[in-house]
């Protein structure tokens, strides 16, 4: 399950990334790639990437449930609230541009969405994974 939260976060993290912040960079006349270079290419791409190949291809073991997909969106539950807090209270930058210029009634649709996804990640994940095994296995036992 640990692997299944880790994969979900850093999934989400190269979805932001690819969604959200590559073309904001566009917008301030940069290049969409500026957040794949040096460094950053394994935080925002590689690490994501192979995550994602690592839960689905080889993470052995049972099948997880509704609670392993619940305990994938934790983190991003938990930082979606302790991010709001601090944009909110002025602490930090809405860095993300998750309120368009200061448009604070989106926040809540910001968390519904970011969570939704989250969640959407860990079944997507959580699908392919128990696909892949479960293919795996009928092949070792023939």
């Amino acid at each position: 399950v640990l692997r299944l939260i880790g994969a979900c976060g850093v999934t989400l993290t190269f979805m932001v990334v690819v969604v959200l912040l590559g073309p904001m960079q566009v917008s301030k006349g940069q290049s969409y790639f500026t957040l794949f270079g040096g460094t950053l290419f394994f935080f925002h791409f590689l690490n994501p990437v192979l995550s994602f190949l690592s839960i689905v291809f080889l993470t052995p073991g049972k099948k997880f449930n509704s609670l392993a997909w619940l305990l994938a969106m934790s983190t991003t539950f938990i930082y979606s609230w302790v991010y709001t807090a601090n944009v909110l209270s002025g602490n930090w930058t809405d860095f993300y541009n998750l309120t368009f210029g200061g448009k604070y009634f989106l926040i809540p649709i910001d968390i519904l969405l970011l969570n939704g996804v989250t969640f959407g990640f860990g079944v997507l994940l959580s699908f392919l994974r128990n696909l892949f095994n479960s293919r795996l296995g009928e092949k070792v036992q023939k």
